[in-house]
């Protein structure tokens, strides 16, 4: 059911792109929040809400292989914090790099993941 909101809510924000426009950004009104979560493994996440709804839950770290959450609330809340930029900036799906992540000092050595 969560999977289907999802999509529903990913297809809506397609919906409102211009057609013109040949990459992933969508000029709209900030609606969203961010909160930081701890998972069971006392790793951290963060969510994106939309008017109060699950937008993107992330309990793990984009953009490197794993399953491995970020290993305290201030990084989750950096990344979280960076997401909820590109989305006000009109880009979605808002897609993290190692290379962004990097130059926000969340992975200060690479290996450890």
């Amino acid at each position: 059911m969560r999977l289907l909101l999802l999509s529903l809510n990913f297809l809506l924000l397609l919906s409102c792109t211009d057609s013109g426009s040949s990459d992933n950004h969508i000029k709209m009104e900030s609606n969203y929040n961010m909160e930081t979560f701890e998972n069971d493994d006392q790793s951290w996440g963060y969510n994106i809400l939309r008017e109060n709804q699950l937008f993107i839950h992330q309990p793990h770290i984009p953009a490197i292989s794993g399953k491995n959450g970020f290993k305290s609330e201030k990084e989750a809340n950096i990344v979280g914090h960076f997401v909820l930029t590109k989305i006000n900036k009109g880009f979605i799906p808002p897609t993290i790099t190692i290379n962004e992540l990097d130059s926000l000092g969340v992975l200060k050595d690479l290996s450890e993941y």
